[in-house]
């Protein structure tokens, strides 16, 4: 015993530091399988979020021509109301648009004799205005018709003079079949 006691501290001193050295190379291994998971689920989330972008973007697109079908559509409806009701005035060219890479922008423009294209509440009348809301209105109405829609005005047109009042119940009658 005598002979091995001389050895003791040595080797507990070398057994210490091995298990120092084990517990650093188990810890860095640790940290080093943790960065290898987290890359790997960080590439794996790049390569979904490539796919969400590419299918947000097709739907998007899609959307946009959707609505922006329907706008067209409806816009061709409005216009041709409208110059029903004002036959003669030189306004019209009506459109409703999405803005593109915009949301929510939805723009309305018309023209006006001597003006550029512009928001028409920027150049038409009370009475104009209120006789283009009624032909959105409709429009929008005829264009959503599965031909059981009711269509129930009440004081909508108050600021219209007489000659304008009847064009506008004719356009009415006109527009009953649709409803």
């Amino acid at each position: 015993r005598r002979a091995v006691e001389p050895l003791h501290t040595p080797i507990t001193t070398r057994r210490d530091a091995l298990d120092t050295q084990i517990k650093q190379y188990n810890a860095i291994k640790g940290h080093v399988d943790t960065i290898d998971e987290k890359s790997q689920a960080a590439t794996d989330h790049d390569r979904l979020h490539k796919r969400l972008a590419a299918i947000h973007e097709v739907v998007e697109t899609k959307r946009k021509d959707y609505v922006s079908g329907i706008l067209d559509a409806v816009s061709q409806t409005i216009c041709s109301m409208y110059l029903q009701l004002h036959p003669g005035e030189d306004l019209g060219g009506i459109r409703l648009y999405l803005k593109p890479n915009v949301i929510g922008s939805l723009e309305f423009e018309a023209g006006f004799p001597g003006a550029p294209k512009g928001p028409p509440q920027a150049y038409y009348s009370e009475s104009h205005l209120d006789t283009l809301g009624i032909c959105v209105f409709l429009a929008l109405a005829q264009y959503f018709s599965e031909g059981n829609t009711i269509v129930v005005l009440d004081d909508v047109i108050t600021s219209v003079d007489e000659a304008h009042m009847e064009r506008f119940i004719s356009l009415l009658h006109n527009e009953a079949d649709k409803f």
